[in-house]
């Protein structure tokens, strides 16, 4: 009887699988991409970040899950890149290291404080002298086990041979070197059996939240921001100071008007004495009334301005907006929902 030969276990199979499509990349950002979404399922990991050492010696994002274009001005993608950064300057890139994302302090921390992935691992990629020239980092919401480093570190070692690969002579684009038909035949079957093990599937993506109610809080006054007293997307309670502008010059106005009422109340004070005794007195008082209500307003009018130098969230407000896009030199709104 003949005996059936035995299959590969799922994560030989899909080791086998992705070690073809390391194989056929034509170009780098195709190898970034691969390496940044396929390896999910073996590493259990939610994201997987891409980073390269660029020509200034510093480690930059060069993909990332789930995203087909790296945008530079991303608060995800510059936290990325200064945790890889604390990591070299504390420890070392040299070996693999996991961390919580609350380990470094500075830099876009406010960012890593609310991301919802908390551990991290760091795997680097080393060159023949044993220079990190790239890695990847695997982020996920459980802690790592040994298992899972050993298999990164196994992965590793194929990501960086075929990045360098890229760069050596004789490299045609069309994979970095010919299976032979056996090979391929085998690739094929393996990638058939892992289609057919279950696997969790997630993926992230860029999500913008919009309130459903917007309010509208302008700031009334022309003024340079001084400080922004709350974060993107914090719940806050109606009347809860927003943003505080430069007070100097409003201040200022408001000291003058007071003590201009307080002269304007010795001048009536004095023509009320007057008034009893000279005519003159009498009529001076009317202008010493008139004057005194004057400054009194001027003086309200300047603490009123004084007040609006410090935006507060209105009577529906939950939500400050995440945007902190604000020109109050134009008067326009600063959004809050």
């Amino acid at each position: 009887m003949a005996v059936l030969p035995e299959l590969p276990p799922a994560p030989a199979a899909a080791l086998i699988t992705l070690q073809s499509q390391l194989l056929e990349a034509r170009s780098r950002n195709e190898l970034a991409y691969i390496i940044a979404n396929e390896p999910q399922a073996m590493l259990r990991a939610q994201q997987i970040v891409v980073l390269v050492r660029g020509q200034q010696g510093r480690l930059k994002v060069r993909a990332v899950s789930s995203l087909a274009h790296i945008d530079r001005s991303s608060p995800a993608v510059m936290w990325f890149e200064s945790m890889v950064e604390a990591l070299e300057r504390e420890f070392g890139l040299g070996a693999d290291c996991g961390f919580k994302s609350t380990t470094f302090a500075g830099g876009y921390q406010g960012f890593g404080n609310s991301y919802p992935l908390g551990q991290l691992m760091w795997v680097p990629w080393l060159d023949r002298k044993g220079q990190v020239f790239a890695g990847i980092l695997i982020v996920r919401s459980v802690p790592f086990t040994a298992s899972d480093a050993a298999l990164a570190r196994h992965l590793a070692g194929q990501f960086s041979q075929a990045w360098r690969a890229m760069t050596a002579p004789g490299w045609s684009g069309h994979g970095i070197f010919k299976l032979s038909r056996r090979a391929k035949i085998g690739c094929a079957v393996a990638a058939v059996l892992a289609l057919l093990c279950p696997v969790p599937m997630t993926a992230l993506a860029p999500v913008e939240t919009a309130p459903r109610a917007s309010v509208i809080v302008t700031a009334g006054v022309e003024g340079v921001i001084k400080s922004v007293l709350v974060e993107p997307n914090q719940t806050v309670a109606p009347g809860q100071p927003l943003v505080r502008l430069v007070d100097t010059n409003h201040r200022n106005r408001y000291e003058i008007a007071e003590r201009e009422v307080g002269v304007a109340a010795m001048k009536y004070k004095k023509a009320s004495q007057l008034a009893f005794t000279d005519a003159r007195g009498r009529h001076e008082l009317g202008i010493a009334q008139a004057e005194l209500e004057l400054k009194t307003s001027e003086r309200d009018y300047a603490l009123d301005l004084l007040a609006r130098t410090e935006i507060k969230a209105g009577a529906r407000a939950s939500r400050f907006s995440a945007t902190r896009r604000i020109s109050l030199a134009n008067r326009s709104p600063l959004g809050s929902g």
